[in-house]
């Protein structure tokens, strides 16, 4: 007997389907003192606000991808505003819930390492690529910038 071979898989089309959509997409969270809690945002590689609609949340949390995220952590140094980065990626698909742990501690120890070199912390923030896009520090700066970071 022939063994059938699955050509079509509904998830994997989801998944898919879901990525594409999120392409040109990343999302953007930043805590700075003085300034009320924001919220989640949604953003495109220019710094365009993206407004964030049912389908965009169902694509992030029901399916994985390979992410790419840039941490960052604002500060003060030698009397100038700056932004430090640091990236971490995943080669295999996650959950975004996959992920909150182990960032969660990345950045601490980002802002721990930080503040040992004695400059002025005064916030941190994300940048998160469900498409694992790589963000160039030009264009962070530039949505830092557009979702008022900075």
């Amino acid at each position: 007997m022939k063994k059938r071979n699955k050509k079509y898989n509904k998830n994997e089309s989801d998944r898919r389907k879901n990525a594409q959509s999120l392409i040109n997409r990343v999302l953007t969270f930043y805590a700075v003192d003085g300034k009320e809690k924001q919220r989640v945002n949604m953003t495109d590689h220019k710094g365009e606000k993206i407004e964030i609609e049912i389908k965009h949340a169902d694509a992030i949390t029901k399916f994985r991808y390979k992410w790419s995220v840039m941490i960052a952590v604002f500060c003060i140094e030698k009397g100038l505003k700056t932004c430090k980065l640091e990236f971490h990626y995943w080669n295999v698909f996650k959950f975004q819930n996959e992920l909150i742990e182990h960032l969660n501690d990345a950045h601490q120890d980002f802002i721990a390492r930080q503040k040992q070199k004695n400059v002025n912390v005064i916030g941190a923030g994300w940048i998160a690529s469900p498409s694992g896009r790589d963000i160039t520090e030009d264009q962070a700066g530039k949505i830092f910038e557009s979702i008022g970071a900075m």
